[in-house]
């Protein structure tokens, strides 16, 4: 499948805007009992802000032996390992990095099972690990907590949509069909058999997608992974006449995602809240946005 160049614009102007408005409510009901914070809990954070995520693990850990009852430092602590992991995923150390923020997270979330954000940061360190079931799995809970977050069911949709576009180009490739071909596949008795497996899934991502919309009508990147869902169905399609209507059905989407974004741009504030070792850190990103398209073959 070949993704327009509209789409490729769309897509990069998308950076989980859905995820980080969701920063505001999804502490969940943590308090630190001190309303002043330890040395170590100070130096982490400075650490932390001059990205040296490192040093900053090291002093949560410090600030969360002296106050293990604190879940506000449990969950800096996590917050600082997924970024140690983050920062540089190809280091040798960063398994070590990402397995220590799920463990800190699972404590978290032992003793308090339905700490949204605990179980968010979960899941997204699971799909920064490429475990996309078990993310899947830790959205479930947060949805049924709450059937109608909007930034779990766009976390779960865009996760579900990933998926079903790698799964896709892999059956391509099993069936030496041209990944730049755009639009409707050719070959019938293939169109129908990927349409067959495909579509149940695709209509599954499609419905959670809507429900964030429903839920959260400011976020465009539920309507950049309808997008995406569209395209594939697109190819898939019965007829050209079909697969004519979902692309202009995708290319709207694009339309209404640039004017969001474009207005959303005109009013962003620059200014960005400080970190406080008092209050729950930011939730980590969720899914990364789909990938470019295969180059176009010389000539095209």
């Amino acid at each position: 499948m070949q993704l327009s160049p509209r789409y490729i614009v769309l897509v990069c102007v998308f950076l989980l805007s859905s995820c980080l408005l969701a920063a505001g409510n999804v502490a969940g009901k943590c308090a630190q009992s001190s309303s002043q914070p330890s040395v170590p809990a100070q130096l982490a954070i400075e650490a932390y802000e001059r990205e040296d995520f490192g040093q900053s693990v090291k002093y949560f850990n410090e600030a969360v032996s002296q106050s293990p009852d604190s879940l506000i430092l449990q969950l800096h602590l996590a917050n600082a390992q997924a970024h140690w992991f983050m920062h540089d995923p190809h280091d040798p150390e960063a398994r070590t990095r990402i397995d220590a923020a799920e463990t800190t997270l699972k404590d978290i979330l032992r003793k308090s099972p339905e700490s949204r954000l605990a179980l968010w940061d979960l899941a997204a360190i699971y799909a920064m690990d490429g475990r996309a079931q078990d993310s899947q799995k830790t959205l479930a809970i947060l949805l049924h907590n709450d059937p109608n977050d909007s930034d779990a069911l766009t976390a779960s949709g865009t996760i579900a949509a990933m998926q079903i576009h790698f799964d896709i180009q892999a059956e391509k490739r099993k069936r030496n069909i041209r990944l730049e071909n755009a639009a409707r596949i050719g070959d019938e008795g293939i169109r129908e058999s990927l349409r067959s497996e495909f579509e149940p899934q695709i209509q599954t991502a499609v419905h959670l997608l809507n429900r964030a919309i429903q839920n959260n009508t400011q976020s465009s990147q539920p309507l950049v992974m309808l997008n995406l869902l569209y395209r594939m169905e697109a190819e898939l399609a019965k007829t050209d006449q079909d697969s004519q209507a979902l692309l202009h059905k995708a290319d709207a989407l694009v339309d209404q995602v640039m004017a969001m974004n474009q207005q959303q741009e005109q009013h962003r504030t620059t200014a960005q809240k400080k970190l406080s070792p008092l209050e729950a850190p930011p939730p980590l990103p969720g899914p990364p946005p789909p990938p470019p398209p295969p180059p176009k073959p010389p000539g095209s």
